[in-house]
């Protein structure tokens, strides 16, 4: 079984921070990163400031709420609303044949931000560790 390892390259368009229309809380959203983002906020405002961020900017922002956070704001919560923005991003005719042409491998976001819910880090590591969490989501 062939392993993608990185979000990167041609794989790229598996990351969160890929342009693709998803909708959360009736707000249209340029990336899965962005509505993911603002699920997580308990102000509207912060919800559609979100709108107009950077994925990389609202990633950020994501992280300094703090107080200001869901107050549901578990791991059942977490996939629970990734699991529906990602079946929106693949919605598209073309991002659908491009993650079907990854056929049976194995799909982990490695990466080097100390991501381990959503990915490993490093990807090297990898083998020593359980299957990413964003692929689980059937």
């Amino acid at each position: 079984m062939e392993k993608i390892k990185e979000f990167r390259g041609e794989w790229r368009f598996l990351s969160n921070f890929w342009p693709a229309e998803v909708t959360y809380n009736r707000r249209k959203f340029k990336t899965v990163e962005n509505a993911y983002q603002a699920a997580k906020c308990v102000n509207v405002g912060d919800q559609q400031a979100i709108q107009m961020m950077s994925p990389g900017g609202a990633k950020r922002f994501g992280k300094v709420l703090g107080g200001m956070r869901r107050l549901d704001w578990n791991d059942k919560t977490k996939l629970a609303i990734m699991k529906d923005l990602l079946r929106q991003k693949f919605q598209d005719p073309e991002l659908c044949q491009k993650l079907l042409a990854t056929g049976d491998s194995l799909l982990e976001e490695g990466n080097y931000w100390h991501d381990t819910f959503w990915g490993r880090n490093p990807p090297i590591l990898a083998p020593l560790l359980n299957l990413s969490r964003l692929f689980r989501l059937s």
